[in-house]
């Protein structure tokens, strides 16, 4: 039976193929959605986990939308809905740096060789798996490359085998007499084939026949004990107790499917059950969820009119200092305001839509940070910078996924050959739901140089 079924899936997985134009246009679109999640798997292995935490997020959705099953899919997803999930998903550079190249070489008909995936970066020689700062050895990329090509040579050759079939049994057509010298009628009778009555091989399938029979009686039996001493373990040495109780008095196969019966109905009651306490489970959560937001929010209000209850008291004593008695000397000079008490937050990179997510924020910066957020203690407003280093040269290589969410580039046509960030202005940032989010009419103003 299992033989059965894997035969039946491996049948379905098969793509087939009329001609080489299809061949061409089927391995060539899947090598370029192969590819790209090979270039994937090699960055984050290069710079780290710990440094692409948002790439391996994008890294699985990618998976699960285009390469899980992609054998047994004869329509391959569009390119623009591949490119709209890498720019979404912090894969915005390998759109433009891989992607975006492997579609001009299928759009031009390239031919599918290694030279179909040469890809270089804009005004360079070097190829696009080349990371500044790294050693990339292009593992998974070049196993890619190799298996695209040898699936597709494949293909071809399975035609060029079909064409010879075809040609080999055009030429063993039967040799015609008509122009052929007259004979007499004997040896015309003679020449004629005659028809054989075929003889079935009674014999052959009386014997295949039977040990098909033998076969699955023994299995049959196996299977039967097996099973019979699973359930018996799992009963617990009741298994017999359990027959006398239904007043069954068979010891062999109609007891035994008994008892499979009661085993399945109370799986069916389990499963039925524990999916009930899932579900109760969830709306719990849910509403735990809910009364911890509303908490958080009553103790922000409650510092808030703590807050301003010691402004007014402060403002208190001014009042009363309004009416001086008449011999007392006026004070020189007032009292300075406090200073704002600023909380700073240290940040790598942002999201797709230009947000930081407060758990990733460090009270440090370790020389390793890209951004920095000034914000009052309660405040859910605060000013966002870019803070240049000597890692800006990185920053500007992923200009899509670093800067571009939450920059305002003056000069980005340099972003080719600049090495150096300059920041010209602040931007301002919002608190929504345990995130700071970019203001869009209010991003950092940075320069290239």
């Amino acid at each position: 039976m299992l033989l059965i079924v894997g035969f039946v899936q491996m049948s379905f997985a098969q793509i087939h193929l009329k001609d080489s134009t299809e061949a061409y246009n089927y391995w060539a679109k899947r090598g370029v959605i192969e590819v790209v999640y090979a270039y994937m798997n090699d960055y984050i292995i290069t710079v780290g986990e710990t440094k692409a935490k948002d790439e391996i997020s994008g890294k699985d959705k990618y998976y699960n939308e285009f390469i899980i099953g992609i054998d047994s899919k004869e329509n391959l997803p569009a390119f623009n809905e591949i490119s709209a999930i890498l720019k979404a998903n912090s894969w915005g550079g390998a759109e433009k740096k891989v992607f975006t190249p492997l579609t001009h070489s299928f759009e031009n008909k390239t031919p599918l060789s290694k030279n179909f995936f040469n890809c270089k970066k804009p005004g360079s020689d070097d190829l696009v798996t080349t990371i500044p700062g790294y050693q990339n050895n292009s593992e998974n990329w070049n196993t890619a490359i190799t298996k695209i090509i040898s699936k597709y040579n494949e293909t071809l050759s399975e035609f060029e085998k079909e064409k010879l079939r075809i040609s080999s049994n055009e030429n063993s057509k039967p040799v015609s007499f008509e122009n052929s010298v007259p004979q007499s009628e004997e040896l015309i009778q003679d020449v004629s084939p005659k028809r054989q009555k075929k003889e079935i091989p009674w014999k052959s399938f009386l014997i295949y026949g039977s040990f098909v029979l033998i076969g699955f009686f023994v299995g049959g039996m196996l299977l039967f004990l097996i099973t019979k001493n699973k359930i018996k373990s799992i009963l617990e040495g009741k298994y017999y107790e359990y027959l006398n109780a239904h007043d069954n008095e068979s010891r062999f196969l109609f007891g035994y499917l008994s008892v499979v019966f009661f085993l399945h109905k109370r799986k069916v009651f389990y499963e039925n059950k524990t999916k009930s306490n899932k579900n109760v489970g969830f709306d719990t959560t849910n509403l735990e969820r809910k009364v911890s937001q509303l908490e958080r929010e009553k103790q922000v209000l409650l510092d808030e009119n703590i807050e301003l209850g010691k402004k007014i008291e402060l403002l208190q004593p001014k009042k009363q200092s309004i009416e001086p008695e008449k011999n007392s000397v006026k004070p020189t000079s007032n009292n300075s305001q406090p200073q704002r008490q600023l909380t700073k937050a240290y940040f790598s990179m942002p999201s797709g839509d230009g947000s930081f997510q407060i758990s990733n924020g460090e009270p440090l910066n370790d020389g390793k940070k890209y951004f920095r957020i000034e914000f009052e203690e309660f405040s859910n407003r605060g000013e966002l910078f870019y803070i240049p280093s000597e890692r800006d040269q990185k920053a500007i290589n992923r200009l899509e996924s670093f800067l571009k969410p939450v920059c305002d580039i003056e000069n980005i046509s340099n972003a080719s050959t600049a090495t150096k960030i300059e920041l010209i202005q602040s931007g301002k940032v919002s608190l929504i739901n345990d995130s700071w989010v970019i203001d869009t009419n209010n991003k950092i103003k940075i320069k290239l140089y």
